[in-house]
């Protein structure tokens, strides 16, 4: 398997040239890019950049802007370069994306223009540092590429999707970002369902700025799929419909979006993917089941930025292990130490930028502390319970894990979002719903509290008419 972006386009070139690499819809098109463009297009970056800049080698560079083909570019053609590349979440608050750009030390920015007409003082400040994404298509020469020295050094920093705090920059090797292509492709290949393999048309709605974006393009690409675009989910509906997709990676957020359609009967709406990968949460098993019902295959997945995406997959239908996030894959190694998950493999991340105390509290002895809370069964499929810092103590000792009272009362129908916490040492819960559906939320959560224990039962219920704040994963943010 190949262990560098050289390496990886090399493999690409040499076996799809001549095949539909990427489909995007714009001005009323559908645009094609067969692989041998796209790689040709990556030396184009490469010479552009050692023309327009002093020195690559080691420089970071960031990229912010939507999904695009040419985000795809920049990301592999700094690499590629001997650059460092940072992808940056379009989603940030300005004040976010100011202390990354100077904590990651970037020097340029690769921009789709999308974030200054958002911020415009965003274009004022960075003004001599931003440049187009497109710039690179004004050179019209090629930059023959050859292997990095060394597939070890930093090649990527990519910022967690924490829940709460300031974000974390993950450093990352070409190796740590090649190492679980592998097991992504061997999770396609042994599938149970209708995975499909050869020339798959795949919908990539999820951000390239997080690491399940970047994992989903890396693995279909090397299978030599298609990749349809999807530049924003607020285009999700109009972009399944011009482009025919078989497969999906998306968050759980999508997932029950389309979950809806289907309950309504409009299951057109997702234009015939028969095939959905989805990870940063269990999923429900009542969903899964309708899914599976109208003929849609899920295969849940369990990563993180930290590990490069690499992790564990479920894609049995073995009811028993509906509930399960999988096995860990080839080259992974996976154990519990007093509950919490710990990984180790070539994918794990080199350390936290700039962080040595958090490096050391998570890396201990080539073991990566994921921080959730798990077990394994017999057969070693790993189930998840909780996040061990979201662990709600009591004065009284006994714990409660938020999660669990969440999956509960987002079996009601009415919930749309769910987050539960400890207020004045009692649980409570924050609920986004429609306002005719407070009573009878109250109601199931009355009829919910007389099957838990007592120090289990939510005591105080906040409605919210807005949703709630997410991280670029789609998870909740916890903090207020």
């Amino acid at each position: 398997m190949v262990a560098s972006v050289y390496q990886w386009l090399r493999f690409i070139e040499e076996n799809y040239k001549d095949d539909i690499a990427f489909q995007y819809y714009r001005n009323a098109e559908v645009h094609q890019i067969r692989y041998a463009e796209f790689v040709n297009d990556i030396k184009r970056f490469v010479c552009y950049l050692q023309k327009h800049e002093e020195m690559v080698e080691g420089k970071h560079f960031g990229i912010l802007g939507r999904n695009s083909y040419h985000f795809l570019v920049c990301l592999y053609g700094v690499m590629a370069a001997g650059g460092v590349v940072v992808p940056l979440n379009i989603e940030e608050s300005l004040d976010n994306i100011n202390y990354q750009i100077e904590f990651a030390d970037i020097s340029s920015i690769f921009s789709d223009g999308e974030y200054e007409k958002l911020e415009a003082d965003f274009g004022d400040k960075y003004s001599s540092m931003l440049k187009n994404m497109d710039d690179y298509k004004s050179c019209n020469e090629y930059e023959e590429l050859a292997e990095s020295v060394d597939v070890e050094k930093l090649s990527m920093i990519m910022f967690t999707s924490g829940t709460t705090g300031r974000s974390k920059g993950v450093m990352m090797s070409q190796k740590n970002l090649f190492a679980p292509l592998k097991h992504f492709l061997e999770t396609i290949y042994s599938a149970e369902g209708n995975i499909t393999r050869d020339k798959a048309k795949v919908f990539l709605v999820v951000p390239l700025y997080h690491m399940s974006g970047i994992g989903c393009a890396l693995t279909w690409n090397t299978n030599g799929s298609t990749l349809n675009i999807c530049e924003s989910p607020k285009y999700m509906y109009r972009d399944l419909r011009q482009m025919k997709s078989d497969s999906a990676s998306v968050v759980p957020a999508i997932l029950k979006m389309w979950s809806k359609d289907i309950k309504r009967g409009k299951m057109e709406k997702l234009g015939g993917i028969k095939n959905i990968a989805c990870g940063a949460a269990t999923i429900d098993a009542q969903m899964l089941q309708e899914f599976r019902e109208n003929g849609i295959s899920i295969y849940q997945a369990y990563g993180m930025t930290e590990m490069c995406g690499g992790g564990t997959a479920n894609t049995s239908i073995d009811p028993e292990k509906i509930h399960s996030v999988g096995l860990p894959g080839a080259g992974s190694e996976l154990r519990i130490e007093d509950g919490e998950i710990c990984i180790r493999g070539d994918h794990i991340m080199m350390g936290y930028y700039k962080n040595d105390e958090e490096t050391q509290a998570v890396m201990r002895d080539g073991w990566f502390h994921t921080g959730d809370l798990g077990y394994l069964d017999d057969d070693g499929y790993l189930y998840l319970t909780g996040r061990k810092k979201n662990l709600i103590i009591l004065s009284s000792g006994e714990n409660v894990s938020p999660e669990e009272l969440e999956e509960l009362l987002q079996r009601s129908p009415l919930v749309a979002e769910v987050l539960v916490k400890a207020v004045n040492d009692r649980i409570a819960a924050k609920i986004y719903a429609k306002e005719q559906d407070y009573a009878a939320i109250e109601a199931y959560i009355e009829e919910m509290n007389k099957k838990l224990t007592f120090y289990k039962r939510i005591t105080r219920v906040e409605f919210s008419a807005e949703p709630l704040p997410k991280t670029a994963a789609g998870k909740i943010v916890r903090s207020e």
